[in-house]
């Protein structure tokens, strides 16, 4: 550190220090001695003894339960794991143990370590670990499934993906599994979390099918909540072993603030790091800003060009190979990288971590320092503030970072999309079950009802629900919103060659035409982005700038779950709908940051459901603060860029996960407000978070936008890297009054407790009262009853479609006969051609039409006949509301036979045929047997809520219907 700040001038720029002390290891024995050969290979690799945890951890494990390790990072978390396993295959060879882990680079880590031990174990057969990976090729997929090895290295998505959907293959894995050991696992929080915790629900529930029970160990940084995290991740009791035994070097911490630009010090810091001989790695918030230092160090550091690299997500299997190969043998001696390298990778004995801005998270913080010093030697990290609002909060009170508690890991596990997908993959997987609330919890059954009657499931008759889709795996991506884009180079005279993916929605930020794509140190400029063939083709481009896009965000309320009324003022969460679309970007100069260029752009809206807290404003406000010399949309705007940067203080993210938007008159409301809303399709609990801890939540905003040395504005309080608007209109001074105002209303509510609203919307513009309706279907069928008018209708053509050109061409098609079933009346009524006016009136005049593809067929016909507008019929049409509830088409006759054992008596081809032969009497009877087969369904439905169908896949099956 002394030789980086020799400078008087460089010296100044590190605002505080902080020393962490060495600790000495503490060591603990098992209840029970381990096995003698286990214990032999241990001293075998000077490992005499454990440290408490492990030994603490292995007890539990012995005893039948689930363990979460929540210890710091190079506490020796990879023995904990192993050692269980190990003594499980001295006790039972043919056992199994599964690794999962987040990213493929930890598997490749660990491969060689585990490969070690089971080679020491001398058994017979030897015990083999190996990876299962998208990286694998499909023939080692096959001969792995076939014969799957004692340890087997995977992640989330292999599981979800490959393993749970096509489970029959791996039969002999699931009915030995012993062991899951989920690696890393604080990093399954928030949407991730979700998914992963119902893709390992979905795993216990197999495992169940084939007859095992393996034991869970989560291994996690040290987090707040290790036992609540866990439990949510499995929905099963885990016990916490968090008293570290492992002992450490000393490390030191220093916070720099840079006087020029954040990243360029940065690179300069790393650069005299590594030329000095300490191997150096530096985390990055953005793959754009690790692509730039790279390129920076090589212009920079000319000598060091071979010994550093730049490592993030996106980049191809065979590049990442490589790189990781270089990484753990030591070859390199610094890497640049985002936080694909923040987990438990091994990176070769590195001495410095640069922290290119606050990572977020203190779990994230953590996580990167534990990157360094990993063999015991002492350590230097440097965080380095950018000039955002949090990072300089941190630099103006050091203590409220160097005294700052990890945070409460959570996992949103509640998310109806998330649910819906995971309960639809579990029902192909095995037909779903009241027995199925022991994996999914007491919401099962109304959950599973609820994606019933929305389409996600079917049901069958025995109350089994099966899923719609064949594979509704491949709707499910666990780590996006959306799907994944290919990012192909345009090779003059060549074919495309593929560089990496982008996901939706990043897609639509760094995917769009003219956009600067980097890619290990090369820019790229986009020419296009093809949504139908989900690509981003892009050509080498040698340029100065990079781009930043700009966009509009809007946000509908849908129901408010939560509210507090502070007297003219309401603080109000719940479930809205968000709306972001780019509209252009702007190009800056890499050096300055100064921009170059704006440009418009045409990019479709990206629309998604989520939750929201948010501020409603009285109207009156607008004039108080303008008559103040304010301008009040900069007062609400700077309000909401405030609250999303000092929102990761107190819930598990970073400002990327969260969206705002704030309005001089939101449309629903006719009010101002101001909205921060999650990130994320259906919602990750960060704005909840927020929304319960609104005083703390403000009082920071105060602190933050009252200590910032600047006088309108700046990024290091109201500007927002990630601002649509390119930060206008902002007035920090009306915001920080703004922020008091609010302050001292909530200072003064009677009751803090935040009580939740009624689960309505409040935004109703009108209410629509249905009128009384009979209480039993054969009350409204009844002849002469006092119910509506409910009319059952269908017809019979002259000609067949392909005899007048085809279906675009009904009307020609000519009417033979209609029949039709008055519920008033209690009759059939039958029409022929010439009594069509008299068919006419009685369907307009009905109270409601019930027909089979009645809008789309029989109405076609009909019109031909009349200048009557058929649709102001008020019509209730049997097909659409199938095929809405199943996402696909129903004959008639399918769910005649399935739900009243009864079938169409003929077809329409017989029914042509009978009209040429002039046999009216036949072809009116088949009219009116389809009409009765009509109402009966309709009956049937009215009374159980559903009508069924038979499916070849999974039997008879209902279908939700709603009339």
């Amino acid at each position: 550190m002394a030789d980086l700040t020799r400078d008087q001038s460089l010296k100044e720029r590190v605002v505080a220090t902080r020393s962490i002390a060495p600790l000495d290891g503490a060591y603990q024995e098992p209840q029970a001695p381990l096995p003698a050969s286990l214990a032999g290979l241990l001293k075998k690799r000077g490992l005499n003894k454990l440290y408490r945890h492990q030994a603490q951890a292995l007890d539990a494990l012995r005893a039948g339960r689930h363990v979460t390790v929540s210890t710091p990072t190079a506490s020796g978390k990879t023995l904990t794991c192993i050692l269980p396993v190990l003594e499980k295959l001295l006790e039972k060879p043919d056992s199994k143990a599964l690794f999962l882990y987040p990213i493929k680079a930890l598997a490749q880590d660990q491969l060689g370590v585990f490969q070690g031990w089971l080679a020491d174990l001398s058994l017979d057969p030897a015990p083999k670990a190996a990876i299962y990976d998208g990286d694998v090729s499909p023939y080692q997929r096959g001969k792995l499934r076939a014969d799957p090895p004692s340890l087997l290295l995977s992640n989330p998505d292999m599981l979800h993906m490959s393993m749970l959907p096509h489970h029959g293959s791996w039969g002999k894995m699931l009915s030995r599994l012993e062991y899951v050991v989920v690696d890393e696992a604080h990093s399954y929080r928030g949407v991730f979390g979700a998914h992963v915790a119902l893709a390992l629900r979905r795993l216990r529930r197999l495992c169940h099918h084939y007859g095992s029970d393996p034991r869970f160990i989560f291994l996690s940084a040290t987090i707040a909540n290790p036992a609540e995290f866990a439990e949510r991740l499995l929905g099963e009791s885990v016990q916490v072993v968090a008293d570290n035994g492992a002992p450490s070097g000393e490390r030191l911490l220093a916070l720099w603030n840079p006087e020029g630009s954040a990243y360029q010090e940065s690179t300069d810091l790393f650069g005299r790091l590594v030329n000095a001989g300490f191997k150096t790695i530096a985390f990055t918030k953005a793959r754009k800003i690790t692509e730039l230092m790279s390129r920076w160090t090589g212009e920079s550091w000319p000598a060091l060009k071979d010994r550093v690299v730049s490592y993030r997500a996106g980049y191809l299997p065979e590049e990442r190979r490589k790189l990781e190969s270089r990484l753990f043998g030591g070859e390199l001696d610094g890497v640049i990288a985002t936080s694909a390298l923040e987990l438990g990778i091994d990176v070769g004995g590195l001495d410095a971590c640069v922290l290119v801005g606050f990572p977020g998270t203190m779990i994230s913080t953590r996580q990167r320092m534990g990157r360094v010093g990993r063999s015991g030697q002492s350590s230097l990290v440097l965080m380095v503030g950018l000039n955002d609002a949090l990072d300089q909060y941190f630099m103006r009170h050091p203590e409220s970072f160097f005294g700052r508690v990890t945070e409460r890991a959570l996992v949103p596990i509640d998310n109806p999309v998330i649910l819906a997908g995971h309960y639809a993959a579990a029902a192909a997987e095995l037909p779903l079950t009241a027995e199925d609330k022991r994996w999914f919890g007491p919401a099962f059954a109304d959950n599973a009802k609820r994606f019933w009657r929305e389409g996600t499931l079917r049901q069958g008759v025995d109350g089994a629900y099966h899923s719609v889709s064949r594979s509704p795996t491949r709707d499910i991506n666990l780590r996006s919103s959306g799907e994944t884009y290919w990012i192909e180079v345009q090779e003059p005279g060549g074919k495309p060659r593929g560089i990496g993916t982008l996901e939706v929605p990043r897609v639509y930020r760094d995917g769009h035409p003219g956009a600067i794509y980097l890619h290990q140190g090369f820019s790229y400029q986009v020419q296009e982005l093809d949504f139908r063939f989900k690509k981003v083709k892009v050509r080498e481009a040698e340029v100065d700038y990079y781009t930043e896009p700009r966009g509009d965000d809007h946000v509908e309320i849908l129901e408010v779950q939560k509210r507090i009324d502070l007297g003219g003022v309401e603080w109000c969460f719940g479930r809205v709908r968000a709306s972001e679309q780019v509209t252009g970007y702007v190009t800056k100069h890499i050096g300055s940051q100064k921009i170059l260029a704006e440009y418009d752009l045409e990019m479709p809206i990206h629309s998604y459901e989520t939750r929201a807290a948010w501020w409603v404003l009285p109207g009156e406000w607008r004039k108080e603060f303008a008559l103040m010399g304010h301008d009040f949309a900069g007062c609400i705007h700077a309000l909401e860029h405030s609250q999303i940067a000092m929102l990761p203080i107190f819930a598990l993210c970073d400002r990327w996960d969260l969206g705002g938007v704030s309005y001089w008159s939101q449309p629903q409301l006719d009010k101002p407000a101001v909205f921060i809303y999650d990130g994320h399709t259906g919602g990750a609990a960060l704005a909840e978070q927020g929304f319960d801890q609104v005083h703390e939540w403000l009082e920071s905003v105060e602190r933050l936008l009252a200590e910032c040395p600047c006088e309108e504005g700046c990024p290091a309080c109201v500007q927002s890297p990630k601002c649509g608007n390119g930060n206008k209109p902002l007035d920090k001074v009306g915001a920080l009054e703004l922020t008091r105002r609010l302050r001292a209303r909530l200072g003064k509510a009677p009751d803090k407790t935040l009580t939740p609203s009624p689960q309505v919307s409040l935004f109703e513009t009108e209410v629509t009262v249905k009128p009384a309706e009979p209480q039993t279907a054969a009350e409204a069928l009844k002849p002469g009853g006092s119910g509506p008018d409910i009319v059952f209708f269908d017809l019979e053509t002259q000609f067949l479609a392909d005899e007048v050109g085809g279906w675009d061409n009904k009307a020609a098609m000519k009417i033979s006969v209609a029949v039709t079933y008055s519920s008033r009346e209690g009759r059939f009524r039958q029409y022929t051609e010439g009594q069509i006016p008299d068919l006419v009136r009685q369907l307009l005049n009905a109270d409601l039409v019930v027909g089979f593809n009645v809008i789309n067929f029989d109405y076609a016909v009909l019109q031909a006949y009349t200048s009557e507008d058929l649709s102001r019929i008020k019509t209730l049409d049997m097909l659409v509301e199938v095929t809405k509830a199943l996402g696909h088409r129903l004959k008639l006759d399918t769910l005649a036979a399935a739900t009243l054992n009864a079938g169409k008596s003929a077809d329409g081809l017989q029914a042509v045929r009978w009209w040429r032969e002039g046999n009216l009497a036949d072809l009116l009877k088949y009219c009116q047997k389809d009409v009765e087969i009509t109402r009966d369904l309709w009956e049937f439905g009215r009374q159980r809520g559903y009508l069924l169908y038979e499916d070849k896949r999974s039997g008879l099956l209902k279908v939700p219907v709603s009339w």
